[in-house]
């Protein structure tokens, strides 16, 4: 059993979990950049961010971990990376600031505002 200690400066509703082919991680928002651990304490990545992100998704497919948050000084603007590579891979722009994101495993992300939902596909 590992015990993974959160820190008191986030609220524990912005923490993602989800699986990977390394077993459960976290994905945890910081100042300028998502920092993706393993449940043991382990890094699997820091995804480099413009400024902080809040709400966040992440989703493993395979090998593969796809992770998306909407921009605090700009929630219409989403960026999604795969956790292999530390610069976002995609830039998805919605009309009206983002309240909720998920992520399905095919890559579709959903993005859930006071209008409605709006989805795009991150992987062919």
């Amino acid at each position: 059993i590992y015990t993974l200690s959160l820190h008191d400066a986030l609220p524990i509703s912005i923490h993602v979990l989800a699986a990977s082919a390394r077993g459960p991680v976290l994905v945890q928002p910081a100042r300028n950049a998502l920092h993706v651990r393993c449940l043991n304490g382990d890094w699997v990545a820091v995804l480099t961010a413009p400024g902080p992100c809040h709400p966040v998704a992440a989703t493993g497919s395979g090998r593969s971990l796809l992770i998306a948050a909407a921009l605090d000084d700009d929630p219409c603007t989403v960026l999604a990376w795969d956790a292999d590579d530390s610069t976002p891979s995609h830039a998805v722009k919605v009309p009206v600031p983002v309240a909720e994101l998920a992520l399905c495993s095919d890559g579709t992300l959903v993005a859930a505002t006071d209008d409605g939902l709006y989805t795009a596909r991150l992987r062919p």
